[in-house]
């Protein structure tokens, strides 16, 4: 069968309006989620919102954010070599450390507003909450995409000590989870939960002769809660979590051959004769690869590099006070300490060559407070009101090292006629980069709902926004001691050097910014009946500008300290705010508590849309697009089909164009026809060192599928007095998009149905459970980003690829034990 028929037969028979006369004998429970802050049911709030259960979570093996997104629609994660990537409806940062993300990341109301955040594990939930289009008021400015919102469990009323593990045998995967909660005393309770993983990784680094990603992540939190009074609760929750890689997910997956130059003019690889090559070629022909194989395109198995690691640190406290006012009013304070840090060290350029590594680190801390006042609900006028202060400090350093004879690196000197005779002077020396930048934020905010009649609501909301950001960044030359490099001589050398290889130029930046601005929704919602919500809404935001951490050069050659030869176009600093306007019109349907169908539609408007191009080197620029529109319909569903089954699911279409955008990012082969021409893609004249741009205006955005989503079907039956029997088979699904920023028709990612499932059997009292798991159980093929290898097209003439692989097929046993 076609797989779109398939696809519309299993929504359209979810929606079917019959199903409301079938015999069904059990009703759905009740989702609660607090997208607008109070409790509500999901059937009744006005966003679109998914919700998945910390026992779905469980039961799926999920343990990172990458690991579910494939099951909410219009919605993608990306773990790249140097950064992260969220996605919601086509809108997301892009891969810079000074980006705020687009998609908010909270924590029990905390905001985890950095990339390198969504790496971090996540376990013992109570449920997690995406919330699609923009949340503005109640959420903040920076979450003009939507947002992601993780609701720790908290300790019960009822002793709890449990332990459970996983084991998947293929790829070393192990995984245990102890808890224990509850009551300490009448008023008194705590919840500690624990968590180790490790796994061994699916590709083979034939270089390093062992599996990648090799993981090791561990977390400890204890959640307290004091019922001080009947109409006074303190809750305390501390966090500590450590997750570590060793390797990555990466591969040079194609190349076309090589046209005998580089784009940059020179040419590193010409006294090897490599036309028609690929870049495998090209790189083994140099005496420091010594023939051996760099990158095989051929081995969907196997990677080959010379090493990569992330070691990531976070720790949380976060403090929860709620006062309930005789009046029936709530106050709310939480405050909350975040700090990250972590070291990263690249090998990027994704090969066994010796040529690009590259380390980074960086340190963030965060300290926040948000009060806020709730009315008793069900009057005339209904309100929620608060005030948010935030002040976080950012440290990035990163060095990419020259590395001595022998070396790739020291060969590509010695190919460039500029650098040839002075190879020896310039290696042995490193590029550190340091940026440092401080950041305030103050905000009020507030929502009133007008209850006109018992099914009709208006509601108005606004957030007003004080941010303030100073930031420097600092690009110099050093030994490999960290002395600094004082030697004119050398210091210009390295300047043509690294000119001509990596784009990137000494300078000593600095700035400020400061910014008051004020975002707005209205919303009116319908109870057409008591089974049936209609709602539409507008919704003005934005996201703050700031500064860009990852270019390798100034706006201005002016700027460049020392040699002002360039070799390429200028970099960029400071960046401008991003602006949004959204429409929304829904509708959520119940029959009989048997059954719910959610529909909605959605038009965005994006003005100045914060983008972060890679150089075609090391570097990444950031730029504001000049418009955009996203557009489409998300449907999801739930159905009881009896006692014992169940079907879910959810698809969302999506259209998105850019409307104004005339300086994307080039394709490989149109790099190279570029400097073989002297033409870039848009017709302009390219001379040495002008970069290649693309116009990108009727085009669509990176990760963008024409439709995606996922179908559930489970199945539960008591086998007798003692046991019962679980099951469930998961359809995730997506149409082709790119995985590249350029939008590269040779690196496109095809349709593809993923397949997951699990059998469980278990005490029917709920005391023990054994499973067994299936993920990605038919082995599909998925890259989840792709970019080109860097300098491939620049110093190499080959247009070469990288691409980041989702797990394959996978095996594994789950067990689970109550003891209390």
């Amino acid at each position: 069968m076609n797989n779109n028929k398939l696809l519309s037969g299993l929504i359209l028979a979810m929606a079917s309006q019959s199903l409301s006369t079938t015999a069904l004998a059990q009703q759905l429970e009740e989702v609660v989620v607090t997208a607008k802050i109070r409790a509500e049911g999901l059937q009744d709030v006005s966003v679109s919102v998914t919700a998945l259960s910390g026992d779905t979570l469980n039961e799926q093996g999920m343990g990172k954010v990458e690991d579910f997104v494939a099951y909410i629609p219009n919605f993608s994660f990306s773990e790249t070599a140097i950064g992260t990537t969220l996605y919601i409806r086509g809108i997301g940062s892009g891969i810079n450390q000074g980006f705020e993300q687009s998609v908010g990341m909270y924590s029990d109301g905390i905001y985890y507003g950095r990339a390198q955040l969504t790496r971090a594990p996540i376990f013992d939930m109570e449920r997690v909450e995406v919330l699609r289009g923009p949340q503005t008021t109640l959420f903040g400015n920076n979450s003009i995409g939507g947002a992601l919102s993780f609701h720790t469990k908290k300790p019960g009323d009822e002793p709890e000590l449990s332990a459970s593990v996983l084991y998947e045998p293929d790829h070393d995967e192990n995984e245990t989870t102890l808890i224990f909660s509850g009551p300490i005393t009448d008023r008194l309770g705590a919840r500690v939960s624990y968590r180790n993983y490790q796994m061994d990784g699916y590709l083979e680094n034939k270089t390093l002769n062992r599996d990648e990603p090799q993981r090791d992540y561990e977390t400890g939190r204890i959640n307290i809660q004091f019922d001080a009074t009947d109409s006074f609760t303190a809750g305390l929750k501390l966090e500590h979590s450590t997750f570590d890689t060793q390797g990555r997910q990466i591969r040079v997956f194609e190349t076309s051959p090589s046209v005998g130059f580089g784009a940059s003019g020179q040419n590193y690889a010409s006294p090897n004769n490599v036309e028609g090559q690929d870049l495998n070629d090209i790189l083994s022909a140099f005496p420091s690869v010594g023939g051996a194989t760099v990158a095989d395109p051929s081995d969907d198995d196997s990677r080959y590099s010379n090493g990569d690691l992330s070691e990531n640190t976070t720790n949380n406290a976060t403090v929860t006070l709620n006062w309930s006012l005789d009046s029936g009013y709530q106050l709310t304070s939480i405050i909350g300490y975040l700090d990250y840090e972590y070291d990263e060290n690249c090998d990027c350029d994704f090969t066994a060559a010796t040529i690009v590594p590259l380390n980074s680190t960086e340190e963030f801390d965060q300290k926040s407070i948000e009060m806020r006042v709730v009315s008793p609900g069900g009057e005339t006028f209904d309100f929620i009101g608060g005030i948010y202060l935030q002040e976080d400090n950012l440290s990035f350093e990163d060095a990419l090292y020259a590395l001595p004879e022998p070396s790739g690196f020291y060969d590509l000197l010695k190919g460039i006629p500029l650098t040839a005779d002075g190879a020896s002077a310039l290696v042995n020396k490193s590029v550190p980069r340091e940026f440092e930048q401080e950041n305030e934020n103050q905000s009020i905010f507030g929502e009133v709902t007008w209850n006109i009649q018992d099914y009709l609501r208006l509601i108005v909301g606004a957030r007003h926004t004080h941010t303030k950001k100073e930031a420097s960044r600092k690009l110099t030359y050093s030994e490999f001691d960290g002395s600094a490099v004082t030697d004119e001589d050398v210091q210009n050398a390295l300047d043509i050097a690294y000119g001509i290889l990596f784009k990137a130029f000494r300078h000593d930046l600095e700035g400020s910014r400061e910014e008051q601005r004020t975002s707005y929704e209205v919303t009116v919602e319908w109870d057409i009946d008591d089974d049936t919500l209609f709602y539409s809404s507008y919704k003005n935001g934005f996201k703050p500008g700031g500064y860009d951490v990852r270019s390798n050069a100034p706006p201005t050659v002016d700027e460049v300290i020392g040699n002002p030869l360039a070799f390429s176009k200028g970099g960029s600093f400071e960046f401008d705010d991003e602006q949004i306007q959204a429409f929304e019109m829904g509708a959520k349907f119940s029959f009989d508590r048997r059954a719910e169908l959610n529909i909605a539609y959605y038009y965005t408007e994006i003005s100045d849309l914060q983008v972060s191009l890679f150089d075609g080197a090391l570097g990444f620029n950031v730029s504001n697009a000049a418009e955009a529109v996203s557009q489409g319909i998300e449907l999801d569903g739930r159905w009881s089909l009896d006692e014992h089954w169940l079907l879910s699911g959810s698809i969302g279409f999506m259209d998105f164009e850019f409307k104004d955008y005339k300086d994307g990012l080039c394709t490989g082969a149109q790099q190279l026809a570029a400097a073989e021409s002297g033409f870039g893609a848009n017709g302009d004249p390219v001379s040495q060192g002008t970069d290649c741009v693309a116009d990108f205006s009727g085009k669509t955005n990176q990760y963008v599928a024409d439709f995606s989503g996922s179908i559930s079907l489970a199945y539960e039956r008591d086998i007798n007095d003692h046991l019962m029997f679980r099951g469930s088979l998961d359809m995730v699904f997506s149409d082709d998009y790119s995985p590249a920023q350029n939008l590269d028709p040779v690196i496109q990612q095809d349709a593809y149905q993923k397949f997951n499932m699990r059998l469980a059997i278990a005490d029917i009292d709920g005391k023990w459970e054994v499973a067994l798991l299936g993920r990605n159980i038919t082995d599909e093929e998925i890259i989840s980003y792709a970019n080109d290898v860097p300098l491939s097209t620049s110093q190499f003439g080959s247009a070469s690829y990288y691409g980041l692989y989702e797990r394959p097929a996978s095996w594994a046993l789950q067990a689970r034990y109550n003891f209390l």
